[in-house]
């Protein structure tokens, strides 16, 4: 399915979710209908799960929306276990953009709850009474912990891009929000004995599993995003403000073996948050970006991937100036990048720098 030419996905682990949400919510909807048939309970439970996802769906398609206005296309929308995402094309140009692309999101959600209040006003069934009041409080929770300010949340892509604004530093703004979700997981984790604490809550088993599975998913992403930008001065600006380095300018990069089907790798690039593939064949062999192939081809990934060999492999550690002759070479789209100790440390792509060296 696509919306305003945008793929929208519903991977397995986005059925898993559904079902997981329908079995939590059958204890309040038994309680809020004693008297209908298990059959039907199932089914109201299965509607509150959808009601949702369809308010994941909107928040994601205000991220979207927002983001062609700016000139980003969005790769697809992905509504999965955890809830969903928007992939881009590229990154953000200036935080601005970032900031913006995040904050629509939430506000799409603002909408939700005001068509759910109006359901809630015009419902003509108790059944409808209780999916709009659900969704009434399913998205102001939703609008709410998106605002926290915490990778990979939106507020943390918020907070980024305030701290990329004030320091003119877009790693700085990613260390930001890796360390604010990482704070936030560890507040995840505690969240039923907070609640228990604050307002009395009664946890149970179910509320420890929960906020366990939430804040692991909170702390490893935030994690892999700090190993990101572990190796980047704390101000490129004041330590090289006249030298740009490949280092300022590499995305991380996954290795997969030519044997690896194209789907399974690209799939595990998302779900690494990584922005290419390198192709191994005992040593690197190609390149492949996710955003050349659709979710439609199918084969080994080493058919894909656009064939590298010495001459596309650069130091992180030289900067822009001294690899004019690679640069000068408009047949190579992107490089493979390498460490002091010839160790693969990322991929330089040629649309991430051009105008900046």
């Amino acid at each position: 399915m696509t919306i305003r030419g945008i793929p929208v996905r519903f991977p397995t682990s986005g059925w898993i979710g559904l079902f997981f949400i329908s079995w939590l919510v059958i204890p309040r909807i038994s309680t809020n209908f004693p008297d209908y048939a298990t059959t039907t309970i199932l089914l109201i439970a299965f509607l509150h799960a959808v009601a949702i996802y369809v308010s994941v769906f909107i928040h994601e398609l205000g991220h979207a929306i927002t983001a062609q206005k700016y000139g980003y296309e969005p790769k697809e929308i992905v509504l999965n276990l955890i809830g969903g995402h928007t992939a881009f094309a590229r990154d953000f140009d200036t935080p601005k953009h970032q900031i913006l692309i995040a904050l629509f999101g939430p506000l799409a959600n603002s909408l939700v709850i005001v068509i759910g209040y109006l359901l809630f006003l015009l419902s003509p069934h108790p059944v409808i009474e209780s999916l709009a009041v659900w969704l009434i409080w399913a998205s102001a929770i939703t609008t709410i912990v998106n605002l926290f300010p915490g990778f990979p949340l939106d507020g943390g892509a918020i907070l980024g891009g305030i701290v990329w604004s004030v320091s003119g530093n877009r790693k700085a703004g990613l260390r930001a929000n890796a360390i604010g979700g990482i704070a936030i997981a560890g507040l995840w984790f505690m969240s039923p004995w907070i609640l228990e604490a604050a307002i009395g809550w009664s946890v149970t088993f179910t509320d420890v599993l929960i906020s366990t599975l939430i804040g692991s998913w909170l702390m490893l992403s935030s994690l892999r995003l700090l190993a990101v930008t572990k190796d980047q001065p704390a101000n490129e600006m004041e330590e090289a403000p006249e030298i740009s380095f490949v280092r300022d300018f590499t995305r991380r990069a996954i290795l997969v073996d030519v044997d690896t089907d194209l789907q399974v790798a690209l799939g595990e690039m998302r779900n690494q948050s990584a922005g290419a593939l390198i192709v191994m064949d005992n040593m690197p062999v190609g390149i492949v970006r996710e955003s050349e192939f659709d979710s439609l081809e199918t084969g080994k990934v080493q058919s894909f991937a656009r064939r590298v060999d010495e001459s596309d492999v650069i130091s992180k550690d030289e900067s822009l100036s001294n690899i004019q002759e690679a640069l000068n070479n408009f047949a190579a789209r992107e490089w493979i990048v390498v460490d002091d100790q010839n160790r693969i440390y990322g991929v330089l792509m040629r649309s991430d720098i051009e105008g900046r060296q």
